[in-house]
């Protein structure tokens, strides 16, 4: 059994420029011979930015990880930067909000 996080109510608040959310875990149960898989990247991008964060990078918390990657989709970023990792990491996040 395998936990998918799902993100309900995110909002952009214009004035604190982050992103306000829930994310809550469904459990869901397959074939006994072919269990749930998801990937890393695709169930927590926060995770996945902390793997890929440049040395030096500024602790960013959850939340403005997320509102940092959303406000910069669609953007070309150095590479080895916060913002290039971000946008890595949430990517898929940037392809959905199309």
């Amino acid at each position: 059994m395998t936990r998918t996080p799902i993100m309900i109510g995110a909002a952009v608040v214009v004035l604190g420029a982050g992103i306000a959310g829930t994310v809550l875990y469904l459990d869901q149960t397959g074939p006994a011979d072919q269990p749930v898989t998801t990937s890393t990247a695709a169930a927590d991008p926060y995770d996945a930015y902390l793997k890929i964060a440049p040395a030096g990078a500024p602790k960013l918390s959850r939340e403005d990880a997320q509102a940092r990657a959303v406000l910069g989709c669609g953007q070309a970023w150095a590479p080895g930067t916060v913002d290039a990792a971000l946008a890595e990491a949430y990517a898929a996040l940037c392809q959905r909000s199309r």
